[in-house]
C-alpha cells in the first residue's frame, strides 16, 4: 500500500509539473524551465521561516508564495519578455 501512495504522489507532482509547463507555453508560446528553481526556493523559503523565524504554517505558505511570485515576475520581465 505504501508503494501505491509512493506511486500516486510521484505522479502528482509530475502532473503539477507538466500542466504549469503547458499553461506557460500555450500562453506565451516559450518554454519556461524555472518550474523546478521556483518549487525548490518555495520549498525552502516555507522551511526556513517555518523552523528559524517560527511562523505558522498560513505564514510560510504565503511568504514562499509571495517570494516565488516576485522571482517569477523578475524572469517573466528580465528572461521571457524580451525573447519575445
Amino acid at each position: 500500500m505504501t508503494t501505491i501512495w509512493a506511486g500516486l504522489s510521484s505522479g502528482a507532482i509530475y502532473v503539477v509539473a507538466a500542466l504549469g509547463y503547458n499553461v506557460v507555453y500555450m500562453s506565451s508560446g516559450i518554454f519556461n524551465f524555472a518550474q523546478a528553481q521556483l518549487m525548490m526556493i518555495g520549498t525552502f523559503i516555507a522551511y526556513v521561516s517555518g523552523s528559524v523565524l517560527g511562523l505558522p504554517i498560513v505564514m510560510n505558505f504565503l511568504l514562499a508564495g509571495a517570494v516565488c511570485l516576485v522571482i517569477s515576475v523578475l524572469v517573466e520581465y528580465g528572461a521571457i519578455r524580451p525573447v519575445m
